[in-house]
């Protein structure tokens, strides 16, 4: 539990040196707790956000750090790294493809997340839709080019705004006979800082149970 307060302690210490709240998505992305959504960074926008994640399992503890920066038009680029890949650092592309002009809108992107790995490369299609009511929605569709197969997958997620700075999430990834349910809690502390806990892969049976994970981020445009 230590290495949770040292974390903590990192971002605070950040907050007062600088950065300005999308927050990222376990594996890097801009999104909900696990999946990524159609919702992307603005034009020179950062947000640069860790987790430190344990469970009962043998792998025990680890941690991960990713950044993203809103480049060119529609286009988000980041990196994911951490004790967890383990084969190093990954590259992430979203592409936002379109909103309508809705009051609500709809708006659609595609994406690829640890490009370059050698294991598990992940392509994905998601949209994310407003509602007037304080929730969003979202829902997509991802392969996972692994050295021995392409499997496909469903996800989605809901986000509802519970007070201005807090909300409630659950996300789902399902695929290959294989579903994984998560759910936390997200704080907007500021304009700029987000922090949340959340509990991974709920009613896992086996030994190794469910993980958990905190982690805090910030965004801030340029």
């Amino acid at each position: 539990m230590r290495q949770i307060y040292w974390i903590l302690a990192m971002w605070l210490v950040l907050l007062h040196v600088y950065l300005g709240a999308a927050m990222p998505s376990l594996d890097g992305p801009t999104g909900l707790l696990t999946i990524p959504t159609a919702e992307s960074l603005q034009f020179m926008e950062v947000n640069i956000g860790a987790d430190y994640l344990w469970s009962q399992s043998k792998a025990g503890e680890a941690w991960k750090i990713k950044a993203n920066v809103g480049t060119f038009k529609n286009l988000e680029l980041g990196v994911v790294g951490g004790t967890v890949p383990t084969e190093g650092a990954f590259l992430n592309i979203k592409y936002f493809l379109m909103a309508d002009a809705q009051r609500y809108p709809l708006s659609l992107a595609v994406g690829v997340q640890n490009l370059f790995s050698h294991s598990r490369t992940e392509l994905y299609m998601v949209a994310s839709k407003s509602f007037p009511y304080p929730i969003r929605l979202h829902l997509g569709f991802k392969a996972a080019l692994t050295n021995a197969d392409i499997i496909p997958y469903v996800m989605g997620g809901v986000e509802y705004f519970m007070s201005h700075p807090v909300s409630a999430v659950v996300d789902f990834t399902g695929g290959n006979k294989l579903y994984k349910f998560n759910a936390g809690i997200r704080w907007t502390v500021m304009d700029d800082l987000a922090v949340q806990i959340a509990f991974l892969d709920l009613g896992r049976t086996d030994q190794n149970g469910a993980s958990s994970t905190i982690g805090a981020s910030f965004s801030r445009p340029f």
